[in-house]
């Protein structure tokens, strides 16, 4: 995300409320996506305690209202199997 915005955009991660399931857990990413748009919500990163050593990131905390207009979702899988989908509102 850094290489990508330099500053990074406000993120969170909702695995920490679904935990791992594997193969549905990019399909499940998809659908607080497209949630978060439609609400206006950004949905927060549960039991976060501190900046990411190597980067200093901080996550989305409280679930919080935010005028969005477009969401990314990463999936980072095993092997390499990586995908990232932009999520617009029309």
């Amino acid at each position: 995300m850094i290489r990508v915005f330099g500053t990074v955009p406000p993120f969170g991660s909702t695995k920490s409320g679904t935990g791992h399931t594997l193969g549905a857990a990019g399909a499940i990413e998809a659908v607080y996506s497209i949630l978060s748009l439609k609400e206006q919500q950004m949905f927060p990163q549960l039991r976060f305690s501190g900046p990411i050593p190597e980067t200093a990131l901080r996550p989305e905390t409280i679930l919080r209202s935010a005028p969005l207009q477009h969401v990314m979702s990463n999936s980072f899988g095993f092997g390499g199997n990586c995908t990232s989908l932009i999520f617009s509102k029309s």
